[in-house]
């Protein structure tokens, strides 16, 4: 099959694949940097993944935004242009916990769009991509969203690390209560590409979140897209920030309505 950025996407795979490898060779919830907030943590396991991964995406021509580095770093990265955006591992907490729900997450995104995705999750030995924009894969199956309606729905949030306003945190835990009363269900599974990725292959038909951070989430989006999910979302590239609803056409046009209504999305 051929398609644009094909030599990008096997480059994404290789580098998940290989950063699965470190995380079940070198398993250590060792704390070495707390940042913005006692959720924003990162781990030696982290630092020796993304070194990794920018290691074997210097390979392409693109510049790399990674989490960890990202910190210290501060690239000046150009929006319009495609460029990597990389967490060595999403849902850190759930990792030095011992829970089993964390990955490896790449995309290759440009202004708005999303135009690959590869996600390993170590423990559960699955593997999320791409090929293109409307073909996406688990452990080399394809993936195609089953669209539902709210009331069907098993749905997950997530939830930035810091307070920013707390009055739109307020909101934030209203919606995500009368979520929870509308449909069967609403989680928090500490991993916001994990949510994406578990509502592409239908686990949960809707994920979203406020105030994420562009690594957390660029890989999942493009799973879940070119799944067929609908997708709603603000960027802040001043802050590389976004916010997203994702999934079942429906659930997304209803969440993002309750959301502007409590100020948390734009009209």
């Amino acid at each position: 099959m051929d398609f644009k950025f094909k030599k990008e996407t096997k480059l994404a795979i290789e580098a998940v694949m290989e950063g699965e490898r470190i995380c079940n060779l070198s398993y250590s919830p060792e704390i070495v940097n707390i940042k913005e907030s006692l959720r924003d943590i990162s781990t030696i396991v982290d630092l020796e993944i993304e070194k990794s991964i920018i290691e074997k995406l210097s390979e392409s021509k693109y510049p790399i935004l990674a989490e960890e580095s990202s910190h210290n770093l501060k690239p000046k990265i150009d929006f319009m242009k495609p460029y990597w955006a990389v967490d060595p591992i999403d849902g850190t907490v759930n990792f030095i916990n011992g829970l089993d729900i964390f990955c490896i997450s790449i995309g290759l995104c440009q202004d708005n769009s999303f135009l690959l995705g590869a996600i390993a999750f170590p423990l559960y030995r699955k593997l999320y991509s791409t090929m293109g924009p409307k073909v996406a894969f688990l452990n080399g199956k394809p993936l195609i969203h089953k669209h539902r309606k709210i009331e069907e729905a098993l749905i997950s949030a997530s939830f930035s690390g810091k307070n920013f306003d707390s009055k739109k945190r307020n909101n934030e835990y209203e919606l995500f209560g009368e979520i929870n009363d509308l449909s069967r269900g609403c989680l928090r599974l500490g991993s916001a590409a994990a949510n994406i990725c578990f509502t592409a292959s239908g686990e949960l038909q809707a994920a979203y979140g406020f105030n994420a951070k562009i690594w957390d989430v660029a890989g999942a989006i493009s799973v879940a897209t070119a799944s067929g999910c609908s997708s709603i979302i603000e960027i802040s590239k001043e802050s590389n920030s976004i916010s997203y609803i994702v999934g079942s056409k429906t659930i997304v046009s209803e969440i993002h309505k309750m959301s502007i209504n409590k100020g948390l999305f734009a009209n």
